[in-house]
């Protein structure tokens, strides 16, 4: 439902024919295509914000026909994992931890829109086609936000493997004007939540899904403290 909503110019593979009898299948169009060079590189990050522009363009309004949660409701219960952080996390500055706290549960101001937004980009849910073109993929949790918001997260890996994304900030036309104190209520939310699920039992389907949050907890971590002077 959610794929067969997305208008033509959103560059994503398309939905052929699903089936929906007692098993649920899917036909979702072939591309030939790679997943992003790891670690990332600028033409791959270049080309997934130039996507994602195209994206938030075409998804501004949502699609009619979709019953979505807004950002501030979808986003609320990620803010549930910061008493066990607190109690866990003795090798953080406490004064630290209890400042990104207070920013995390400041979301509700920041990212409320009229986009539809991914809220899920990351390296394995983007496809780069011979052409040089990034395709969204894997869109399971759509919600109504700010437009800004995929272009903002696309850029974890990125920064936790060597590019300059204060630079990449400056030079988009979805991030470039935004408050800056509002990518930082954005890592902040980020923080929680990774800190708190990198702790929770490993799940048989995804063994590494835990490593990888903690990695990307411990780079949302280092960026903030960079962008807020903590040393």
């Amino acid at each position: 439902r959610k794929l067969a909503a997305l208008p033509a110019s959103v560059p994503a593979p398309r939905l052929l024919w699903h089936l929906d009898d007692d098993w649920v299948v899917l036909g979702i169009e072939y591309v030939a295509a790679r997943p992003p060079h790891r670690p990332w590189q600028q033409a791959d990050l270049d080309a997934l914000l130039d996507s994602l522009e195209v994206a938030a363009d075409a998804l501004t309004p949502p699609p009619p026909g979709l019953d979505l949660d807004t950002a501030e409701a979808d986003f609320a219960p990620l803010l549930q994992g910061w008493p066990h952080i607190h109690a866990t996390r003795a090798d953080l500055d406490a004064a630290h931890l209890v400042e990104c706290e207070a920013l995390a549960r400041r979301c509700a101001e920041v990212v409320g829109g009229d986009t539809l937004v991914h809220t899920d980009v990351r390296s394995d849910n983007v496809l780069i086609d011979p052409d040089g073109r990034a395709l969204l993929c894997d869109w399971n949790w759509p919600v109504r936000g700010c437009d800004w918001f995929d272009s903002f997260a696309a850029l974890i890996g990125p920064r936790g493997e060597g590019i300059d994304v204060e630079r990449v900030i400056a030079e988009r036309r979805l991030l470039r004007d935004v408050d800056p104190e509002a990518f930082d209520v954005n890592l902040a939310l980020y923080v929680g939540y990774f800190f708190f699920q990198c702790d929770q039992p490993v799940p048989p389907t995804s063994p590494h899904i835990r490593d990888h949050q903690r990695w990307q907890g411990e780079v949302c971590w280092d960026w903030l403290s960079e962008r807020r002077g903590w040393s």
